[in-house]
């Protein structure tokens, strides 16, 4: 098994160039959306959150093993990431495209899971819909450990802070977000 640094080299969040250009790309977005993209002080503190901070978030959460905090920070960085263009909750643009629209409901399904558990319920069986989801994600999943995950999270909702599901996330944001880079044409093509 591979450590979490060599999971987390083996990505484009690794790569400055990467983050850097991204984290432009969503000020200039957020910026765009509130009309100040003339304000070169505006897309310094547009928002709360920025792909750089939330990518040394990833990372240091990732080295420290508190894997809940790691996927949690997945989540919002793929929620900023994929959801500014259209200013909202949902992906647009680029981000629909199909290559990358199941990876992105992929990470959406992890998002709902983490940070909205039990807000809605099947109407026919009343099992929580965010958790179901994902678990059937992660059944589906080639990684006996988050097969394993799959296994337990129905009865203890709190092993979505291990390892396993903290993988399976960067995994998915990796694929979604080397697409999502290329496709927007922010780098050329990642190694």
């Amino acid at each position: 098994m591979k450590t979490w640094r060599e999971e987390f080299e083996g990505t484009w969040l690794a790569h400055s160039e990467s983050i850097v250009a991204l984290d432009n790309w969503v000020r200039r977005t957020l910026a765009d959306h509130r009309g100040l993209s003339d304000d070169i002080h505006a897309l310094e503190s547009i928002a709360p959150w920025s792909i750089q901070t939330l990518t040394r978030s990833i990372e240091a959460f990732g080295d420290a093993r508190q894997w809940l905090w790691c996927v949690t920070a997945i989540s919002l960085l793929q929620e900023l990431m994929f959801c500014t263009e259209s200013g909202g909750l949902k992906p647009t643009g680029v981000a629909t495209d199909r290559d990358l629209a199941s990876l992105i409901e992929t990470l959406r399904a992890i998002r709902n899971a983490v940070l909205h558990p039990g807000f809605q319920k099947d109407q026919h069986d009343g099992k929580p819909v965010p958790m179901t989801r994902l678990i059937t994600l992660l059944e589906a999943d080639d990684d006996l450990d988050v097969t394993e995950l799959a296994l337990r999270l129905p009865d203890a909702w709190s092993y979505i802070g291990e390892r396993p599901a903290a993988s399976f996330a960067l995994r998915k944001l990796n694929a979604a977000g080397r697409l999502f880079l290329e496709r927007q044409r922010l780098v050329k093509k990642l190694r």
